[in-house]
Order: C-alpha cells, then structure tokens, then sequence
C-alpha cells in the first residue's frame, strides 16, 4: 500500500514537472546577459514562480532571469490574470459577464453575472431610467422594459415672497406653485420659518426665548441661560 502511494507521489510530481517544461520551453527572443552580452536565447526553463515575478534560465547561456508576470491570458471575475511565461495567475479577478437586466417591479432593475463567481458585486442594481418621465403616466424604462407609473418627486424651494415651489426633479415641466401658510415663529435666534419649504422671514424676535431655570450665583442673585444661545442670560 505505502509503495501504491509513493509511486503515485511520484507520477504526479513527474507530470508537474514535464508540464512546467513543456510552458517553458517554447522559443523566445532573445536577452541581454549580466556581462552585457547578448544571447540570442532559444527556450527556457521555469526554476521558480513568485507572486509577481519568475524565474527562468535561458538553455542556451544558461542565464537566469528574474522577470515580472506578463498577462498571457486576461483575467475574469472567477480567474486572475494568467502570466504568459509561467503558470501563475496574478493581479485582481476581472469584470464580470452580466446578464440582462431584469425589471424589479419598483422602479428599479437588477442583473447578475452569468459565471458562478463568488465575488461580492456578481449582482447590482441600479434605479430604472425613462426616455418620458413616468410620473403622469406610465412609462417604460429604457434598459430592463420594466413599465412603471412612479408618481411625482417633488421638492420645495422658497421663493423669497412667502410663497414656494415645487418641481419634479423627473420632469421639470410639472410645477406647483402655493403659498406659505404654516410658520414657526420668529425666536431669539431665527426669523419665521415656513415648515414646508424651510423659507426665512422677517428678522428674528429677541424677546422669545427658552429659558433654563433659574441657577443661585451664591451673592442673593440668580441667572438663567437661553437654551437657545447661550450668550443671552438674565440676572
């Protein structure tokens, strides 16, 4: 049993290395050697792989060479770059084969790579786009087919008159226009400001403000601090 095992040690280690020959004993150019002579090479010979870098003898002048990885074969998501002089694959996966987007019935669209790569971006999602804005009526996105009706995204701006503004940031023609009609009140700090649209007005009232309780200063007086800002007290 222990000889089975030890002759199939050996097989294995034989085929290794015949086919590490065999990759590396293809005809190259030339080099220059460490002296300054050029030897017109003819096939190497793999002694070592590195992670980015290997080392081969020239059969010829029997020079050693220690050389970077060159791309011999692109990488993809499941396999890195393989190096055209050694069987090494090095550097980052490469880009992913996608398949189709698929419409996720909520204005946005999904596609998965078609290899079984364990990478963490294999699926991503992006928000569907319209050539017709889908918020008056339904529309269909221009990359998955996915037909939706969204609605407005609307956004009010102050417009400087107590009055504000508001645009759908999917089809700028479509605009409301009201008045503002619910104000917090002026305080020590800020002006009125409209709670929908955040619009300031008018300046802010220095006699509303909120006080802190009273604190003794030890001397038959007392002071109390504006939780607002704190530079306004009484004593």
């Amino acid at each position: 049993m222990k000889e089975k095992k030890k002759m199939k040690k050996w097989l294995v280690a034989c085929l290794l290395a015949m086919a590490l020959l065999f990759v590396t004993t293809a005809a190259m150019a030339g080099h220059n050697k460490a002296n300054g002579e050029y030897c017109l090479g003819g096939s190497y010979g793999l002694l070592k792989e590195y992670e980015n870098q290997h080392l081969r003898r020239c059969n010829d002048c029997q020079e050693e060479l220690l050389e970077n990885h060159w791309v011999g074969q692109e990488a993809t998501c499941i396999r890195k770059a393989k190096c055209g002089d050694c069987t090494k694959r090095f550097g980052e996966y490469g880009p992913h084969d996608y398949g189709d987007w698929t419409p996720n019935g909520n204005g946005t669209h999904t596609r998965t790579c078609k290899r079984n790569c364990k990478l963490d971006n294999r699926t991503e999602t992006e928000n569907c786009t319209f050539s017709v804005a889908p918020c008056a009526e339904p529309a269909a996105c221009t990359v998955c087919g996915g037909v939706y009706s969204t609605g407005h995204d609307w956004g009010w701006t102050p417009n400087g008159d107590q009055t504000h503004t508001r645009v759908c940031t999917r089809d700028s023609s479509h605009t409301e226009t009201e008045d503002c009609g619910d104000f917090w009140e002026a305080d020590c700090v800020y002006p009125a400001i409209c709670s929908v649209c955040r619009g300031e007005y008018g300046e802010a009232d220095l006699s509303n403000h909120s006080w802190d309780m009273w604190e003794s200063n030890g001397d038959g007086t007392h002071t109390r601090i504006c939780n607002r800002e704190r530079s306004h007290t009484e004593t």
